[in-house]
């Protein structure tokens, strides 16, 4: 079948006159004159017989017609931008899958499994890189990613595991300062969690309130937790570490759960693969993957 569409140039510059408001500000997204611009929005006018923008003396301002028509040439612009993205991809890198995951899980849980998963998956080549805070799929720059967050609901998103945080302490610490018992708390360093100040105080609360001492000793806050952890190991205090992140280490010795305190912080751990990235095999492989391993953590 024949398509009777308007040249794709006139497209794009419509497009970006459009989101943009401005012939000058599209005419520098897309690296040409103003003119060209203009030329290229009164072509697509022509070829409509419609008049898509308001020349006024402040600017420019879409007619009925245009508001109709900005959103569809968006959405399939955006279309054909993911198809060929992926497309490209998949041509070059057949067996590559990236991972946007956060610092702490990368480096206390997903490295230490590398060697795991390359046995299992000889074929697949990861790129690990390191993102925080919450994200749209859309605007996830590899092809999985995974982010500590409030436990909710989120497109395109899969809870792995939700968080549960350990107390934890290096052995030589309970030796020169053992703690027998939560009201014993005030004779001991505590390790702040800059992004989530509010981890202590939701441990002290509800039951344990009524033992927890009035005066309380806070060291260096740290930003992630395997910066936390690495401080714990060398003395500087005790801290709160998620229990899936520090279990090798106290399973081993290197580590004490203290009082074998664990409290659900309200965070979860999430996958969230970009909906046109997740039928792909490779990529497919690779979640199925994190969900097996986290369906063992479950158990543990």
């Amino acid at each position: 079948m024949k398509r009777n569409l308007p040249p794709l140039n006139a497209l794009k510059a419509f497009e970006a006159a459009a989101r943009c408001l401005s012939f000058s500000r599209a005419a520098q997204e897309l690296c040409v004159t103003q003119g060209a611009i203009s030329k290229q929005v009164q072509q697509l006018e022509h070829y409509l017989d419609q008049i898509l923008f308001e020349r006024l003396s402040s600017g420019i301002r879409l007619t009925a017609a245009g508001e109709r028509y900005f959103p569809v040439i968006s959405q399939s612009l955006d279309s054909i931008q993911s198809a060929t993205s992926l497309l490209k991809q998949t041509s070059k890198h057949e067996s590559v899958v990236s991972l946007e995951v956060t610092p702490s899980f990368s480096s206390l849980w997903l490295i230490p499994r590398l060697k795991e998963f390359t046995a299992k998956h000889p074929d697949i080549h990861l790129e690990i890189s390191t993102g925080d805070g919450h994200v749209h799929s859309k605007d996830i720059h590899g092809d999985i990613a995974v982010r500590c967050l409030p436990l909710g609901s989120y497109a395109d998103s899969h809870l792995l595991l939700a968080e549960r945080l350990w107390l934890v302490a290096s052995p030589q610490q309970q030796i020169e300062q053992p703690l027998m018992g939560i009201e014993e708390l005030g004779r001991q360093t505590l390790l702040p969690h800059l992004t989530r100040p509010q981890l202590w105080q939701t441990l002290l609360t509800g039951q344990l309130a009524t033992r927890v001492p009035p005066s309380l000793t806070f060291g260096t806050g740290f930003e992630h937790f395997y910066m936390t952890m690495e401080a714990i190991l060398q003395g500087a205090g005790i801290g709160l570490v998620p229990g899936f992140m520090v279990r090798p280490k106290v399973e081993k010795g290197a580590l004490v759960n203290l009082l074998n305190i664990r409290f659900d912080s309200g965070y979860g751990y999430y996958m969230i693969v970009p909906a046109y990235k997740a039928t792909m095999k490779k990529n497919d492989r690779v979640r199925r993957w994190l969900l097996e391993q986290f369906n063992e953590e479950r158990i543990v």
